[in-house]
């Protein structure tokens, strides 16, 4: 099942989440809100391959479940207007490189 209609997400620290519900009739009308911080589990596999002593390239694929919730939406005045159970699920694929500024190692003092 999708996201639906007139439902945004936005994501805060700690996994804190903010569903908004917006009207689908009048634009940005906010109709009703639920907060809930969510725990979860996350599965995932990469690899790294170093060109140089200086650069390397590396893969992800992580995926990251967080259960069905049904959450109370609220309206802005406090009162009951809905409750809208949701499931977060995610496919995450990260690709990226990295550079080393020191390739021959830390720093050691000698005496």
């Amino acid at each position: 099942m999708g996201p639906l209609p007139g439902l945004r997400q936005r994501r805060r620290r700690l996994e804190s989440d903010r569903y908004d519900r917006f009207d689908l009739v009048v634009p940005n009308l906010l109709v009703g809100s639920a907060r809930e911080t969510r725990g979860g589990w996350t599965v995932g596999v990469g690899g790294e391959y170093a060109f140089t002593n200086y650069a390397s390239a590396f893969a992800e694929y992580n995926y990251y479940d967080f259960g069905t919730r049904t959450l109370t939406f609220l309206t802005p005045a406090g009162a009951f207007n809905d409750n809208i159970s949701i499931s977060e699920r995610k496919s995450v694929v990260r690709v990226g490189l990295n550079f080393r500024w020191s390739p021959a190692g830390p720093v050691v003092a000698k005496y």
